[in-house]
């Protein structure tokens, strides 16, 4: 896989006027990723391998899928032999592609928009390298636009709208292929094309991610272009947020309510901070990157005294997982939640207040909120502080947990979540 690669957007003529350099920001995820498929998969493959217990049915289709109280029956159909296999699961993961045929049997809509617009995508090997090949390049050519795009193992992908007038059969043959890319200086002798296809941009979403004992994953669950923004047709949105993610959704739900539908808030920070003191939980988080730095032993510490109700309920994975990505250099660099300092540090905690923003007595976005009866963190009592300004917003407390609502009561915070976003309340 490859990460972090540099990215332009060029002119007709090549000349970059937009450049970026994405750079990880400490939350364990790449900012973006190039894979090669054929090599994923491979990989895959061989590491299922190892396990004497697992079986690989490839070329197989779900002809019909059954559930009871006790798991999953499935009948398939080896599509090489027609032989036929039925199969009993705990549960079952439905990854089968957009045109799922699990997510059909189960009467499952798959909501949004194909536009209209096609594109051909192309494989090639690289054979000799050429400059800036391994740079992510929008070619902004009112002529074609195109997007070339380094994947990993010596691969390289184009992709190209077509135009009025194509023929998409010709588009994908090797001669085509080599005419496209040959705009941009590629040579026939550079490259070696492996695979060309025609494809539309989906934007869909299944209407429920699970029925019963079935998951839907993958585009079988939602599909969605290589682009984000307006164009995704995404007008509103709900948001879930925890703490101090909790807090960005109601920075968000303020300052553009109309591109939000409905809003989740676990235990979220800034509410009532100017009206008490800090509590000991969260001055200890604020603090771990100060004085010695942070260290496996200040996080644990936190977590098991502060962050839940019941510290036998965390594992150690937890605080190992949260520990690395505590110290990982660009987290380091700019470490969060640092309290506000210099000469405007007051007005700046005023403005992190929201209950000192008069517009949330006016938010119109319907709101349920969730706090640990005992947390430690953010008091309970901002709950109540909603609730009271908030025209639409709805208030559990939950016994007995901390600040980790959903962590310590998960099965709870699925429900209430589940059925507070689907307008069941």
């Amino acid at each position: 896989m490859l990460t972090e690669r540099p990215l332009d957007f060029v002119d007709a003529r090549g000349r970059p006027f937009l450049c970026a350099h994405p750079t990880p920001r400490g939350h364990g995820h790449p900012p973006q990723l190039f894979i090669y498929q054929p090599a994923l998969e491979q990989v895959l493959r061989d590491g299922v391998a190892r396990h004497p217990n697992v079986e690989v049915l490839l070329r197989h289709e779900c002809l019909r899928l059954r559930q009871d109280a006790g798991g999953v029956e499935l009948t398939v159909v080896g599509t090489a032999d027609d032989s036929v296999h039925r199969l009993r699961a705990s549960y079952v993961i439905a990854a089968d592609g957009g045109s799922s045929l699990i997510r059909s049997q189960l009467n499952v809509g798959y909501e949004g928009r194909t536009y209209e617009d096609r594109w051909v995508v192309i494989d090639t090997e690289m054979i000799k390298p050429w400059p800036d090949h391994d740079r992510l390049r929008f070619h902004c050519d009112p002529a074609r636009p195109a997007v070339d795009c380094p994947t990993p193992l010596g691969h390289h992908r184009w992709e190209f709208p077509i135009l009025p007038g194509d023929d998409e059969t010709h588009l994908t043959t090797d001669e085509a292929v080599y005419a496209l890319v040959a705009r941009y200086g590629i040579s026939r002798d550079s490259i070696r094309s492996l695979r060309a296809t025609v494809y539309s941009h989906h934007v869909r979403f299944a209407a429920r991610f699970r029925v019963g004992r079935v998951f839907l994953a993958g585009d079988a669950a939602h599909a969605m272009p290589p682009w984000i923004g307006d164009e995704l047709g995404l007008e509103r949105a709900h948001l879930v947020g925890n703490s101090y993610g909790g807090a960005c959704a109601l920075r968000l739900a303020l300052d553009t309510p109309g591109r939000v539908d409905r809003m989740v808030l676990m235990g979220p920070g800034g509410i009532g901070t100017t009206r008490s003191l800090p509590t000991a939980g969260l001055n200890n988080l604020v603090n771990y990157y100060g004085g010695d730095g942070p260290s496996r032993l200040k996080l644990e510490t936190f977590i098991r005294q502060y962050l839940v109700f019941n510290a036998a309920d965390v594992p150690d994975s937890a605080s190992d997982e949260r520990y690395r990505a505590s110290i990982d250099p660009e987290v380091m660099a700019a470490p969060p939640l640092r309290r506000p300092s210099g000469p405007n540090a007051l007005r700046t905690l005023w403005k992190m207040d929201f209950t000192r923003d008069r517009r949330l007595d006016r938010l119109p976005v319907p709101t349920l909120v969730l706090w640990g009866a005992e947390d430690r963190v953010n008091r309970p009592g901002g709950g109540c502080m909603l609730a009271d300004r908030m025209p639409d917003c709805d208030l559990y407390v939950v016994a007995n947990t901390g600040h980790w609502v959903q962590f310590e009561r998960a099965e709870l915070f699925d429900r209430l979540c589940a059925d507070f976003l689907a307008g069941r309340r």
